[in-house]
């Protein structure tokens, strides 16, 4: 099976995995929320507490223990009811999109659910260890966070109630695919794109066109979007102040980090917060 070949020739075939963040939520009473989407893999790992998670209109229950994977550009929203408590770890993922088997073929999915039993409870020491790694940075985290992550993957893999597996997700040729790994890695810092230009060796005008037709994005586009899921996740998850949430993720401003934020989302940042804490 495909499955099979796959573990066998893992490391021949190691995807391109990424780290893009790491962040615990914990949520005490939010009505509504909104929608969340991005071009990358999210994996949630409820701790504790209940709730939802909405796709196309149709909701999931959230249990302690419950791994859901999202698959890149799925629309979807955490719905937590008033009264109740919710506390979960969510990582961003880029390089792959997961698979799932349907009648003899693999196909790519929206989402795909695990519940960890006792005898796999390991997943949930990894993925607090990358959290771990991820917020202290400490020497080296960059690359003990990318082999922890595919120690998570491939043990969902192996758990997995039904055949699962991965594979890149649309393959760039190198030189856009260094483009996308440099916003991936360095989003916060100041870009442009004639610094994107520089690392893909290409006129910038060939570049953006290129880029958008194998991601569906233009470079700043890209930039800027990853730049407000980063935002959201720190919205979610801490007190820092809203100035300091826009300089962190590469905004110059506050005020324009403010408008791009609301002309994405349709509310402004604080506002977006007030859904997470009372």
């Amino acid at each position: 099976m495909f499955v099979q070949n796959y573990y066998q020739n893992f490391e021949d075939n190691d995807p391109n995995i990424k780290l893009l963040y790491a962040v615990k939520s914990t949520n005490n009473t939010v009505s509504e929320n909104s929608v969340i989407c991005g071009p990358f893999i999210k994996l949630y790992y409820i701790i504790s507490g209940q709730g939802f998670i909405s796709i196309d209109k149709e909701n999931f229950a959230l249990k302690c223990d419950d791994i859901f994977l999202i698959n890149s550009e799925v629309q979807h929203e955490i719905i937590i009811n008033k009264n109740q408590n919710l506390e979960y770890i969510v990582i961003g993922i880029s390089g792959i999109n997961f698979l799932v088997e349907t009648s003899g073929n693999y196909q790519k999915v929206n989402l795909f659910h695990h519940h960890c039993h006792s005898d796999n409870k390991e997943i949930l020491f990894y993925i607090q260890k990358i959290l771990n790694e991820f917020n202290e940075k400490n020497e080296y985290y960059e690359l003990i966070c990318a082999d922890l992550l595919k120690v998570v993957i491939l043990t969902i893999i192996r758990h997995a109630d039904s055949s699962l597996t991965i594979a890149p997700s649309l393959k760039l040729d190198e030189n856009t695919n260094l483009v996308k790994d440099y916003i991936d890695i360095n989003y916060a810092k100041n870009i442009t794109l004639d610094d994107l230009s520089s690392i893909a060796l290409m006129n910038k005008y060939y570049l953006v066109h290129e880029f958008k037709r194998l991601t569906g994005f233009t470079p700043i586009d890209y930039l800027i979007t990853t730049r407000i899921e980063a935002s959201k996740a720190l919205l979610e998850t801490t007190n820092k102040p809203i100035e300091d949430i826009a300089k962190l993720v590469g905004f110059k401003s506050q005020s324009y980090f403010n408008q791009v934020f609301k002309h994405r989302t349709n509310e402004t940042p604080s506002h977006y917060r007030k859904r997470y804490f009372k």
